[in-house]
């Protein structure tokens, strides 16, 4: 892929034609092969999707990208985000980090109650 519209419009395809099953983990390899797209790519798969298909694909990523640490740091806070709904970490002074074993050191944002598993 040569640009971040490539791949958005790469994904455009994949989710469309892919069982459900399937479009989290391929977008998860998407992102992984090609860090620097990652945001494009993410927003072309969870743009128009369902809550819970956005929820999958975005857990997918953050978890996949969280145990690898060359993952640019923009893009594990990006997705951290997105995870988040775009909430604020919680990690200050004074406060103790919500326990995520999928997060990596300095990027504990609480976890949305919609993407909390048991």
């Amino acid at each position: 892929m040569r640009s971040g519209g490539e791949a958005a419009n790469l994904i455009h395809v994949i989710v469309a034609s892919a069982p459900a099953e399937q479009i989290a983990p391929l977008v998860t390899t998407a992102v992984e092969a090609n860090p620097q797209y990652g945001q494009e790519v993410i927003h072309a798969a969870i743009e128009g999707a369902s809550p819970s298909k956005r929820a999958a694909i975005v857990s997918s990523v953050y978890f996949a990208l969280s145990q690898n640490p060359s993952t640019p740091t923009p893009l594990l806070d990006y997705v951290s985000d997105l995870v988040n709904g775009g909430g604020v970490p919680i990690n200050r002074v004074l406060t103790v980090p919500w326990f995520n074993p999928g997060a990596s050191v300095g990027h504990l944002k609480q976890q949305s109650p919609e993407l909390q598993t048991a």
